[in-house]
């Protein structure tokens, strides 16, 4: 292992940082299918979460848009979820808009979403995240 890179605190397995993997991008776009799906069936719809003007309901795509791009923005300066580094950045990102949205909607039902992973859930022939409907 290079003495340069950090390891995982988990399985002391060493930390690349770079563009994120196939899987990892699967799992950033399972997370916005979930958050979207548990906002929906709350009944907040993106009037009641963002501006009173959006009367839509939530999806993989605006979640991604108008939820964790701008944290991204935000915190990082990044305008693409491609330039994300693969661990730190993800996961920050995870974690302040569970937090954001737990403070501002907790008490309305919405429950942190763990960032999904890879292990335990089934996996194609070359070994990917199999991202279900």
């Amino acid at each position: 292992m290079n003495g340069n890179m950090p390891n995982c605190e988990h399985c002391g397995n060493e930390i690349k940082k770079g563009i994120r993997t196939g899987q990892q991008n699967r799992a950033l776009h399972q997370y916005f299918k979930l958050r979207a799906e548990q906002l929906n069936d709350l009944g907040l719809d993106m009037r009641t979460v963002l501006k009173p003007e959006f009367n839509m309901d939530w999806n993989t795509y605006t979640v991604k848009e108008y939820i964790w791009k701008p944290f991204m923005k935000e915190l990082y300066g990044k305008q693409s979820t491609r330039e994300l580094s693969k661990l730190e950045e993800i996961d920050n990102l995870h974690k302040h808009i569970e937090r954001e949205l737990g403070q501002k909607f907790g008490k309305m039902g919405v429950e942190y979403i763990n960032f999904p992973s890879s292990e335990g859930d089934e996996k194609d022939s070359k070994g990917r995240l199999i991202i279900k409907d």
